[in-house]
């Protein structure tokens, strides 16, 4: 596992994983996880949603005068899967 996909994308240029083999997955799911070869198994993350909860808790700080409590928000990932990793053996 690497922690973007940047880091991964100079690694992953030795074909398709195959059981056993070195599996690689990287976060983000940047363009290029798309292009390299083999393409990226990757998790996506929300953007569009992470920058708009960031916007409302801004704006919500900027109406409060007093302190606030810490918040908590949770949003969905997804796992796009591409043929960086393979399914295990069968045991």
């Amino acid at each position: 596992m690497c922690i973007r996909d940047r880091p991964v994308r100079g690694r992953a240029r030795t074909g398709p994983a195959h059981p056993g083999g070195p599996q690689r997955v990287g976060f983000d799911d940047l363009p290029v996880a798309r292009w390299v070869g083999p393409p990226l198994t990757t998790v996506r993350q929300p953007l569009t949603e992470m920058a708009e909860a960031a916007a409302k808790l801004v704006l919500d700080l900027a109406k409060e005068d007093g302190d606030r409590a810490a918040t908590r928000v949770e949003l969905a990932t997804s796992l796009v899967v591409r043929s960086s990793t393979s399914v295990p053996p069968a045991m």
